[in-house]
């Protein structure tokens, strides 16, 4: 893969993060379980963002 097909691979999937958080927190009462899960997710989709913004600076540089 070259770097620009891992760049927008990897906005996808953090596209598909963030459908899943909002998912979760469409839930009116979430159960403990999915309170955990929504967290992960976000911690994901964090770390995706920051590796995302890391490799875009690099392609600008």
């Amino acid at each position: 893969m070259t770097e620009a097909q891992d760049l927008h691979q990897l906005l996808i999937e953090h596209h598909q993060l963030d459908e899943q958080v909002r998912h979760y927190t469409a839930i009116p009462h979430p159960t403990e379980q999915e309170q955990l899960e929504e967290a992960a997710l976000k911690k994901r989709k964090l770390r995706l963002k920051d590796l995302i913004e890391t490799l875009a600076r690099q392609r600008a540089s």
